[in-house]
């Protein structure tokens, strides 16, 4: 059993990785990983393809290249 949170892959998942992507002009895997990052409740995404300190869906967006 798993300690951390599950994120199914499903439709509305990935319509809502559509949504995401198209809104704020993100590649699809990109918005596919915030949507199921927000589904898990997570608060930060460490990241070196997306915006440093850009918040999306509720979650800040961090380069660990840049801390």
């Amino acid at each position: 059993m798993s300690k951390l949170p599950i994120v199914l892959t499903d439709v509305s998942l990935i319509e809502q990785g559509i949504k995401v992507s198209i809104h704020h002009k993100l590649r699809l895997w990109d918005a596919l990983m915030i949507v199921a990052g927000y589904r898990a409740d997570c608060k930060i995404m460490y990241s070196e393809d997306l915006t440093h300190g850009q918040i999306i869906q509720g979650i800040r967006i961090l380069n660990p290249f840049k801390l």
